[in-house]
């Protein structure tokens, strides 16, 4: 009796046929749901792409050297030739014009006699304000700018080009931190 109840539904189901109205409905709906599953898929492929990059990019910038974020500044304040707001060679009358620095500006021990001020401005350095001091070669008349800055506990000893500047930065056993742009002839 088992085999004949299955063999009459097996025979009555043969028969039966979806319309052609069910089967495009049915059609749709696994296209859809196709799609959907794909769509899923790529989204969250993309978002594992983002979260990657996001990730590298974080993680680029805070491998960048201090020295590197510091070249990098001071080349374009450099380059910039923003003029200064005091014009004097004379530290003391720079330092009482520029009296909103928590420092006093003063002559670096590394730099030689051939240099000579001839004026200064406010300016900042990764954040710290500093002083931005405009220096001429007496032999070559060559435009150096030297920056001056309450240095942090990090080592300040680099030598460096960046696109044509030459970028020497140092700390002296004060903790004023030093760093000095020329531009370098093209070769």
């Amino acid at each position: 009796m088992r085999n004949s109840l299955k063999e009459g539904l097996s025979i009555h189901y043969k028969n039966k046929t979806l319309s052609p109205e069910k089967i495009s409905v049915l059609m749709d709906a696994q296209k859809r749901f196709n799609w959907f599953s794909i769509d899923w898929r790529l989204g969250a492929s993309l978002s594992i792409i983002i979260v990657i990059a996001c990730t590298a990019m974080v993680f680029s910038f805070k491998q960048t050297s201090l020295h590197d974020r510091i070249a990098k500044e001071v080349r374009y304040n450099h380059r910039k030739g923003m003029p200064s707001e005091v014009l004097s060679n004379d530290y003391t009358l720079i330092n009482e014009a520029l009296d909103k620095l928590d420092f006093n500006i003063r002559q670096s021990n590394q730099l030689g006699a051939n240099l000579v001020v001839i004026g200064a401005r406010y300016c900042s350095i990764q954040g710290k304000i500093a002083a931005q001091i405009q220096l001429r070669h007496l032999k070559t008349g060559k435009r150096l700018t030297l920056y001056q800055f309450k240095a942090g506990d990090e080592v300040y000893e680099k030598e460096l080009v960046k696109e044509e500047t030459r970028i020497k930065i140092w700390k002296e056993s004060d903790g004023m931190g030093f760093v000095l742009a020329e531009d370098i002839d093209p070769k």
